[in-house]
């Protein structure tokens, strides 16, 4: 007799069948594993918010605003930003066509404001209420000058204008283009005009203007006055002695970043088209303020470009790729209070991602994916593990070691846009599976509380199929998917036993059944089977004995997963205890009298809403021959 009690070691492709253990299997999908070592049917999903249009979901998060008792999920999608209400997503008014649809859209929060950027189009602030740029830029048209009536002006004057949004940020003043006309006053007011008022999309609630005093045509410019925006004109008649306020020199709004990331009361940033190499980063505590001088070059010269920043230990970490299998991670330490000690150090590895949507934070970890694997980052060093071999244990720098075979067979060109989150402690990446693969078209979990349950120092990594997924959150506890495809749908993921009204099509073949360590090599009949099951429901589970690996010439049998006893071959029930919503275990008997080195049993369910899960299997066979 051979007896499997664990389950948990999750797919292992990298070696044979025969050179991995009983809790791991060669061939599975859409199974989880329990903590007791059990393999089951896994949760589906359902579409939890109806199609606004055919879209991909290139945005979606979680947006909590301390001031609201609710969470609100927001999604962008064909260019437009849209909040959930019950099972609509409704258009925000003022967030319409502003993002080129299909472009990846991050969304970070600051305090308790959300940011969203593409690294193509304007970047956008909300807080709930309303939708407009992030910073405020200086304007291009110009005002006028001219004379209004006696008073105490006199000298060449020329006016700026600086916006001041809702935030009290305020921008840069107008360009050298949008100076306004100069005047010469002889003991009078000005009148300034042509004040043009901003649109509300761009935040702006008033504005700063400013002008030389008399003999300084050109050279510095002082506060005169603040007007509210939609005023078109004002007079001016404050005495040069009364302007002191000088006018804004490095207040500009962000670049076109691709990514944000929110540390140390920072807002830091990367992706910027005209200078892919270099993290950025806004004032301290004033995440609309990117001042000139808050860059840094990271490896210059490398011949590779940022793809994705991350929180690591006390510092920024800065990935790097070609997008042709060439990567680096960087570490720029800015745990100082002064940016002038801050410093960048490489990381001894070459490993870094290609997908920002897949940097993935874990526990005190970082996970992440490249064409080569998954790997993970703790504090300023990569993760190394012990791994099966054919030739016995190895160490790796990859925690995706057993499935090293399917990474291998991820679209390439595809694998920037794979997606990555941590949810009740396992990870899921969404992933283009194959070269044929359009977009992410299946779900790779990584059970990381499996590690070293067993033997195995590695968690346990399962595929899940008919997951079309391009952005992940988590929204009131709930995992929250966004379609890659489009069609718009916002999916709510591990909640019910279907997929979204389709059969789940959960298997799962175990590793080979060998016999006893001197048994291992010899012909064995194989008798029968006891398999542990739990009492799922009036519906069977296809189990197919495999001898020798010849799947084809394997017959299925089905064993009824109902709770009569008189429905089931062996009644002899081995656990009563109920355990979870009225479900018993029982012990089934499979008989077989199959003969050859090896057996394996595969698992199988793909009708909708049915499920099983697997406990406990002993296999008793005799030695060809011998009885």
């Amino acid at each position: 007799m051979e007896e499997a009690p664990l389950f948990d070691g999750g797919l292992n492709t990298k070696v044979y069948p025969t050179d991995i253990d009983l809790s791991q299997t060669p061939s599975a999908q859409n199974v989880d594993f329990t903590d007791y070592g059990a393999f089951g049917t896994t949760l589906g999903y359902t579409a939890a918010i109806a199609a606004p249009g055919s879209y991909v979901v290139d945005g979606l998060f979680s947006y909590n605003n301390e001031s609201s008792t609710a969470a609100e999920l927001l999604m962008v999608m064909g260019s437009t930003v849209h909040y959930q209400s019950g099972t609509t997503a409704v258009t925000i008014p003022s967030a319409i066509s502003l993002f080129t649809a299909g472009v990846d859209v991050e969304i970070e929060q600051f305090m308790d404001v959300a940011f969203f950027t593409n690294g193509q189009d304007r970047a956008y602030k909300y807080n709930g209420t309303e939708f407009t740029r992030m910073g405020v830029s200086a304007v291009t048209d110009t005002m006028t000058a001219a004379t209004n009536a006696a008073g105490t002006l006199t000298g060449e004057y020329t006016y700026v204008r600086a916006g001041v949004n809702s935030y009290g940020v305020e921008g840069d003043f107008s360009v050298d283009a949008a100076v306004s006309t100069t005047f010469t006053a002889a003991a009078e007011a000005i009148t300034v005009a042509g004040i043009s008022t901003a649109p509300l999309s761009h935040g702006v609630e008033s504005w700063n203007i400013y002008r030389n005093t008399a003999g300084a045509a050109g050279g510095a410019r002082y506060r005169v006055t603040n007007v509210a925006n939609g005023t078109t004109s004002f007079a001016d008649d404050n005495s040069d002695s009364t302007i002191s306020t000088a006018a804004p020199t490095d207040n500009a709004p962000p670049n076109d970043f691709k990514w944000f990331q929110n540390y140390q009361g920072y807002l830091f940033a990367a992706g910027d088209t005209n200078n892919p190499s270099s993290l950025f980063w806004s004032r301290v505590n004033t995440p609309e303020r990117w001042p000139l001088e808050n860059a840094q070059p990271i490896g210059d010269g490398d011949g590779l470009e940022i793809s994705g920043i991350s929180v690591g230990d006390s510092s920024i970490h800065i990935h790097k790729s070609d997008e042709q299998g060439n990567t680096a991670l960087y570490a720029y330490f800015n745990d100082d209070p002064d940016p002038a000690n801050w410093y960048l150090i490489k990381l001894n590895s070459n490993r870094g991602t290609e997908s920002h949507k897949a940097i993935t934070k874990w526990e005190n970890a970082t996970a992440y994916l490249n064409r080569n694997g998954f790997y993970g980052v703790s504090g300023n060093q990569l993760l190394r593990a012990a791994a099966n071999a054919e030739v016995g244990k190895i160490a790796v720098d990859t925690i995706s070691q057993d499935i090293e075979p399917d990474v291998q067979g991820f679209d390439k060109t595809l694998i920037k846009g794979a997606a990555g989150i941590d949810f009740n402690n396992r990870m899921y990446f969404a992933v283009p599976s194959a070269s044929s693969s359009t977009e992410n078209d299946k779900l790779y979990v990584y059970d990381y509380v499996r590690i070293g349950t067993s033997s195995r120092k590695l968690g346990a990594w399962i595929p899940f199929t008919g997951h079309n997924i391009n952005n992940f959150t988590i929204h009131n506890g709930s995992l929250i998917g966004g379609s890659s495809t489009a069609n718009g749908l916002i999916y709510e993921l591990q909640t019910t036993r279907n997929f979204d009204g389709s059969a789940i099509n959960s298997i799962f073949t175990t590793a080979p059944f060998k016999g006893k360590r001197e048994h291992e090599n010899r012909k064995k009949v194989f008798r029968h089977a006891y398999i542990w099951m739990d009492t799922s429901g009036d519906w069977p589970v296809s189990v197919s004995p495999i001898i020798d690996f010849d799947a084809d010439g394997a017959s299925a049998t089905n064993i009824n997963l109902n709770t009569d006893n008189s429905a089931v071959w062996d009644t002899a029930i081995w656990d009563t205890a109920v355990w979870a919503n009225n479900i018993q275990r029982k012990r089934y008997r499979l008989d077989m009298n199959n003969t050859g080195n090896y057996l394996q049993l595969k698992f199988e369910i793909n009708t909708v809403s049915q499920y099983f899960k697997v406990s406990r299997i002993q296999v008793f066979y005799n030695l060809k021959g011998k009885e």
